[in-house]
């Protein structure tokens, strides 16, 4: 028999039941918070980058839109469509929308921890799995490049803005965020390399 300690008298049907959602939700927040605290990303190579993604592309995001997912759990998503598209592997379409857990939506904002953003005229690189995930993104972040100018000659950052420098057997190498672009591998002598890791996958016919 559950007793309220501050008058010492039973709680009714309806107080239990009240009782009852608050320590579920509470325990679904805790659990939540458990979870949210033993996520974590595992480092790939470069080769896994290439051969765990379903598609392939160099993309200009052309929309970014959050909304809600359940407004009942307080979720957000937000779709990012690529456009204007260099297809590498697995993309037919003219356009590729990807989903991404988090987002802001009528002044409720949901943030998740290494989460790419986007904005609009961003071009990249992506490499992305299918299926409803946090991050369709290869290794959540690991799996998105971003394409700047130095000098007039595209270059590629990763998704911290560190340099990408070479890609040295199944490594990448990165310089220091103080570099900037100045020592970036350019996108075309990235790409040859892209494109060499995914002639190895098995099922590189596709």
């Amino acid at each position: 028999m559950v007793e309220d300690a501050s008058t010492g008298m039973t709680p009714s049907g309806s107080s239990l039941a009240r009782i009852g959602a608050a320590l579920i939700l509470l325990a679904l927040v805790l659990s939540a918070a458990r979870a949210g605290l033993a996520t974590t990303v595992v480092a790939k190579s470069f080769e896994a980058i290439c051969h765990e993604a379903d598609m392939v592309f160099i993309g200009s995001v052309s929309r970014v839109e959050s909304r809600w997912a359940a407004p009942e759990q307080g979720t957000i998503d937000t779709l990012v469509t690529f456009s204007d598209l260099v297809p590498l592997f697995g993309v037919e379409d003219e356009e590729v929308v990807l989903r991404f857990a988090g987002g802001a939506v009528d002044g409720m904002r949901e943030e998740i921890a290494g989460m790419p953003h986007f904005r609009v005229g961003d071009r990249v690189v992506v490499f992305a799995r299918h299926g409803r995930l946090v991050s369709p993104v290869v290794g959540f972040h690991q799996g998105l490049f971003r394409v700047v100018e130095r000098d007039g000659v595209p270059v590629v950052l990763n998704q911290g803005r560190f340099p990408v420098t070479a890609v040295e057997g199944k490594a990448l190498r990165f310089g220091s965020a103080a570099e900037g672009a100045s020592s970036a591998m350019t996108l075309d002598a990235f790409l040859e390399r892209v494109r060499d890791a995914l002639r190895t996958r098995p099922d590189a016919a596709r």
